[in-house]
């Protein structure tokens, strides 16, 4: 769903474009009528990122903690939804446990360096994240949160190393105490991050072959958003936009950008259509 606004006669207007596709080609009559000239923003909300998830059609994704605790992911924590049921199967982690990694490294619960990263250790797992076909990385170490140097430093190696695959920081989108909280929001926001940014990139491309140039909450593209910001949804209501604020560098007064991630936000789940990946 995406919402249009419009100004006429020096008030505010608004309509509302639904469809299962993101260019608004099945867009209702109230939408279509607008003319580029009339739109003044575009806010785009969608469960792509929430449906990609429930759906298991995100990237393949490679999961990098430290070493000894590739499991966490998967040990998750004592509580489980049938408290009872001895034979309860929980879901199967986004990531499998072939493409989860440890790496020499270590941190304590203040923040000191007990162990310290082992660069080489990193640069040989770049052939065979290459070799699986890895589209997405998520980097999560113990204790990130407090000091997240080893894990900046993965991601930098990495990224030269691997230029095309996107790479998630646990330390930026979830700087949280406890490692399954934190490495699950990663590994999700990693893992729909590819399909996010092919979904936008068609979307902008639409909508600039309509010739709409005001802003829209669809304009950047998702690899070009912060990490740190990729950890929430937008969802079908399109409470997103583009707004301002200090963020950390970006000096006074950059633009944040739309956010998209992992926190599902309905319980209902609308069939809707995955746009081609």
């Amino acid at each position: 769903m995406g919402r249009q606004a419009r100004k006429r006669e020096g008030a505010d207007h608004a309509a509302r474009a639904r469809g299962r596709r993101a260019d608004g080609r099945r867009g209702d009559s109230q939408a279509s009528a607008l003319k580029p000239s009339d739109l003044s923003l575009i806010i785009h909300g969608t469960t792509l990122a929430t449906n990609a998830i429930i759906e298991r059609k995100g990237a393949r994704t490679a999961l990098i903690v430290t070493e000894g605790f590739r499991d966490s992911i998967e040990i998750a924590f004592e509580h489980r939804f049938e408290q009872y049921d001895i034979f309860m199967r929980k879901p199967p982690p986004l990531v499998p446990r072939e493409l989860r990694f440890g790496v020499p490294e270590r941190m304590d619960g203040r923040g000191n360096i007990l162990i310290p990263l082992d660069e080489a250790a990193v640069r040989a797992l770049a052939p065979k994240l290459r070799a699986q076909g890895v589209e997405a990385i998520a980097i999560g170490y113990l204790h990130a949160y407090l000091d997240g140097k080893h894990e900046r430093r993965t991601g930098d190696i990495l990224s030269e190393l691997l230029p095309d695959v996107s790479i998630t920081l646990s330390s930026e989108v979830s700087p949280e105490i406890r490692e399954y909280e934190r490495w699950s929001t990663a590994v999700a926001n990693a893992y729909v991050q590819p399909v996010m940014d092919r979904y936008l990139g068609r979307l902008d491309e639409a909508l600039r072959q309509k010739g709409v140039s005001c802003p829209s909450s669809s304009s950047p593209r998702a690899a070009d958003w912060p990490p740190r910001d990729g950890a929430q949804v937008p969802d079908p209501a399109g409470r997103i936009g583009p707004r301002r604020r200090r963020h950390p560098g970006g000096g006074a007064g950059a633009p944040v950008r739309p956010r998209q991630g992992p926190v599902v936000r309905h319980g209902r789940h609308d069939r809707q259509d995955l746009p081609d990946r």
